[in-house]
């Protein structure tokens, strides 16, 4: 099998299609996957991610094309186009081949490509990131369905105007997940189940943390210590709409409450990848306590290893921990107006994520390990996840 996909928009995208790779790979051995980039900068921050660099290592390889001339020139994309030829040409002498795209097939190289894919195989388009995208219908709709902004109103005005090109199928997680994609203008899915949850993936993960961890922060023996995560998430946006000062008092309120638990323990930052580093430092040197790390260690491999993560705003990188087996905390609250849509206090709530908007209710849920144990118990079935690969069947 000949697996093919084009410039992914951001590395996250290799978070949905990596684990399908690798569980492919255990029925089929000789898949080949190749991953084709366009843009320079996206290429190296998936060098970066040693991660996901290994997993495309072990199942394919990544290639960056050359550029000429000006971006979005036609010069440009005329000579990007004739360098896909050589992949083109694989695809042609392939006995099955499946092309993967992110979210539509709009343009007509990406239509020639779907095409011959579609004889060989399939053309199948994926969704950005592993999610149900129940909050994106409760942000934008009312319970009876109304819109509630203009650009509500748009997006369900396209369900009846507009077809989205999405090859032979779109990929889709859950149920869950089609109402809003038909809003989309999505007409033909596959569901696959959450990707981040394949057990191909998740073993590979376990069989790599303890050198991750250990050549990342430099500690032997880290089976032998206790880990929490905190994850910077963007506090700045549209739903905590907070500034750095805030975050650096609710930071050093965690890191202060997991040191009345577990005072030897282990802390892992990550931060959102548009972060800058230094707010960081700035959070750790004021919070005065040791073993305290700042990491990009991918959110999965956090998870293997940590007691809980306290999420710092809202994200949907609680999957890849709770997938990975912790419990995941959303902690510092949202903006008032939100509380409207998510009155639970989460836009993950209702998926399995722990809300605690204060440090009092931090320390209360972090020592109850019920709570905890069941939160992670639950996940699963909450998201309604089952895996199926049958679309990738010749």
């Amino acid at each position: 099998m000949y697996v093919f996909t084009i410039n992914p928009a951001r590395v996250g995208h290799l978070d949905v299609l990596l684990p399908i790779i690798l569980q492919l790979k255990k029925d089929i051995p000789d898949i080949y996957f190749q991953l084709v980039y366009f843009d320079k900068d996206q290429y190296e921050i998936l060098l970066k991610n040693k991660f996901l660099n290994e997993i495309v290592k072990d199942v394919g390889e990544a290639v960056l094309l050359k550029s000429f001339g000006r971006k979005g020139s036609i010069l440009r994309k005329f000579l990007l186009t004739v360098q896909l030829i050589p992949y083109i040409f694989r695809m042609l002498i392939s006995k099955h081949v499946i092309f993967l795209q992110w979210k539509t097939i709009d343009n007509l190289i990406l239509r020639l490509i779907a095409k011959i894919a579609s004889l060989k195989g399939k053309s199948l388009t994926y969704q950005p990131m592993n999610n149900h995208y129940l909050e994106e219908m409760r942000r934008y709709f009312d319970e009876y369905g109304h819109p509630r902004t203009d650009r509500a109103k748009k997006l369900r005005d396209r369900q009846f105007t507009k077809s989205v090109n999405t090859g032979d199928y779109a990929l889709i997680n859950s149920i869950d997940s089609l109402n809003y994609f038909a809003t989309m203008g999505y007409s033909k899915f596959s569901i696959i189940g959450y990707t981040h949850l394949y057990p191909e993936y998740i073993k590979y993960a376990k069989d790599k943390c303890k050198s991750y961890l250990s050549e990342e922060i430099s500690i032997q023996q880290p089976e032998s210590h206790i880990f929490y995560g905190i994850f910077v998430n963007k506090y700045w946006g549209r739903w905590s709409g907070r500034d750095d000062n805030w975050f650096i008092d609710r930071f050093c309120e965690i890191v202060d409450c997991i040191r009345t638990i577990e005072d030897n323990s282990i802390i892992l930052v990550r931060a959102h990848p548009t972060l800058k580093t230094d707010i960081i430092e700035r959070a750790i040197k004021k919070s005065g306590h040791n073993n305290i790390y700042a990491t990009y260690l991918h959110p999965t491999l956090i998870g293997i290893v940590s007691d809980a993560v306290i999420g710092i705003a809202e994200s949907t990188s609680y999957h890849y921990v709770m997938g990975a087996g912790s419990p995941y905390i959303d902690y510092g609250g949202m903006q008032k107006e939100n509380y409207e849509i998510f009155p639970e206090g989460s836009l993950f709530a209702s998926y399995g994520t722990i809300v605690a908007p204060n440090t009092s209710l931090l320390k209360e849920k972090l020592l109850d390990k019920n709570l905890l144990n069941s939160a992670v118990l639950n996940y699963e079935q909450l998201l309604k996840h089952r895996m199926n690969l049958s679309v990738f069947k010749k």
